[in-house]
């Protein structure tokens, strides 16, 4: 049985709860949790389209949920583009259109104030920089990214049904 048809038959078997940590496993098992943790996106860009709209949405979901877009900002500052863009076309993909929009509305807001948080992690100073920071962000009252808090509801009501009827957009073309 191929790699590929292993997952699938997996996905098939698992519990809604275990699909996505299965994925994140494969991945792991694949390239190295030092690979998939580091702060260049741009490795992302070479995976299939399956985990290319469930990395970066998980990944957004869980820095909000932990400590709202300004600490998604500051923790991706360096490739935050490339993996908004493809959260955005994510969540479209997946019918997270509300979650699209957040997203959306996050970069809206964070544009103007990206030169602000560029100057201040260039200062490298560590925690009191992004103590800072967030007190920038903060300061703007900002709740669109509230959508993204939801992800419970998003991981069942889009992505794991998503995965299931899209099993082959995980396949690696090795």
């Amino acid at each position: 049985m191929s790699v590929d048809a292993d997952i699938s038959a997996a996905i098939v078997e698992l519990d809604d709860e275990g699909v996505e940590q299965f994925l994140f496993d494969c991945l792991e098992r694949r390239f190295g949790r030092e690979k998939l943790q580091a702060s260049d996106y741009t490795f992302n860009l070479t995976l299939p389209v399956g985990y290319r709209v469930l990395t970066p949405t998980v990944w957004i979901e869980a820095e909000v949920s932990n400590g709202g877009a300004g600490q998604y900002f500051w923790n991706r500052l360096v490739d935050y583009r490339p993996m908004t863009r493809d959260a955005i076309e994510g969540y479209e993909k997946i019918g997270a259109i509300i979650q699209a929009g957040a997203v959306r509305e996050c970069v809206k807001t964070f544009v103007p104030l990206e030169p602000r948080c560029r100057r201040i992690k260039e200062r490298r100073l560590g925690v009191k920089g992004f103590r800072k920071w967030m007190e920038i962000w903060d300061s703007l009252s900002f709740l669109g990214d509230n959508p993204l808090f939801d992800y419970e509801l998003v991981t069942k009501q889009f992505r794991v049904p998503w995965i299931r009827q899209n099993i082959k957009e995980f396949a690696f073309r090795d």
